[in-house]
């Protein structure tokens, strides 16, 4: 019996022993170190149409237990540092890799795009509503961005005070916001319109079309508001507006009311029939409005439309 308890004894110090060694032996061989991201430039400068996997230039990553985990690093996101009008954005790219007993490295670095550009919004259709409760800005308006395309359903619409409790016809405000995934956002403030379209003026109000209802300068860069000029609707007539020496007047060029008719171009008008006033200066930067404005030959009415 005592012999039986010794060798229990030896038995179980041989255990303890053991374990102990096994023990210190897995801590001295823990892969507890995460591995490393190198970067071969602290800074990248792309263009937003090249792919994604460029972002991946000059980053190889190293594990001590591992060796080269290069073709394990994951993009992990990109993100908009600073955005300043008339100057290129700044973003940062960060990086993530992880070793076969899931440590993980983490790293970032600078990231220039050379030829972004903040989100835009397009104007496709006068902000002219015929009531109150048929204003609808998101059918009128979209927005791009340089790198996701058409981000139209990004777009929120904030009412302004004033139409909060409109009941009836005048002009009001709103503003539209818009962010792409980077998280860059813009905003634009906008006035609408809503007219009664059941009045007589309506009517016979002439309605002039434009090519779009925004546009976005670089400062001191020319610009001709006559250029947007598209037709101009009057009653049941809608004439094209052309530059003058676009169309030469002559023998098969008839004059109809107060336009002109071609076989070519059918009814139309030159453009200097339409007024163009604007606030714009070219070397501030800032929001500004054109406006058109047409008057009926017979002094019936007006037509206008702002851009």
């Amino acid at each position: 019996m005592k012999k039986l308890n010794v060798i229990c004894a030896v038995a179980a110090l041989a255990a303890v022993i053991g374990g102990g060694a096994y023990y210190k032996y897995s801590k001295d061989t823990e892969d507890v170190k995460p591995p490393e991201i190198r970067l071969e430039t602290e800074s990248i400068t792309l263009s937003v149409s090249e792919p994604e996997t460029k972002l991946l230039d000059g980053v190889t990553a190293v594990d001590d237990h591992d060796g080269d985990l290069t073709d394990k690093v994951q993009i992990n996101d990109v993100r908009l540092v600073k955005s300043e009008p008339g100057a290129l954005s700044e973003f940062e790219v960060s990086y993530v890799v992880f070793d076969a007993n899931n440590n993980m490295a983490y790293r970032t670095r600078q990231l220039t795009y050379s030829d972004y550009v903040p989100p835009r919004f397009k104007i496709s259709l006068p902000l002219r509503f015929p009531s109150v409760s048929g204003v609808d800005i998101y059918r009128c308006i979209g927005a791009t961005d340089s790198i996701e395309g058409d981000i139209s359903s990004q777009i929120t619409v904030s009412m302004g005070d004033d139409f909060l409790e409109a009941t009836s016809t005048g002009v009001y405000s709103c503003s539209v916001q818009v962010a792409n995934s980077l998280g860059d956002s813009v905003e634009l403030p906008l006035t609408f319109e809503v007219y009664d379209s059941s009045s007589p003026e309506e009517s016979t109000r002439p309605a002039i079309g434009l090519t779009q209802y925004l546009t976005y300068l670089k400062a001191g860069e020319r610009f001709d508001p006559e250029e947007f000029l598209k037709d101009l609707r009057i009653e049941k007539t809608t004439y094209k507006l052309l530059n003058q020496g676009d169309i030469e007047i002559t023998d098969v060029v008839s004059q109809y009311d107060y336009g002109y008719f071609s076989s070519i171009y059918g009814y139309f008008l030159f453009k200097d029939s339409v007024k163009v006033s604007t606030d714009l200066d070219t070397t501030v930067p800032g929001i500004y409005s054109v406006e058109y404005t047409f008057r009926h030959p017979t002094e019936r009415t007006r037509g206008s439309a702002n851009a």
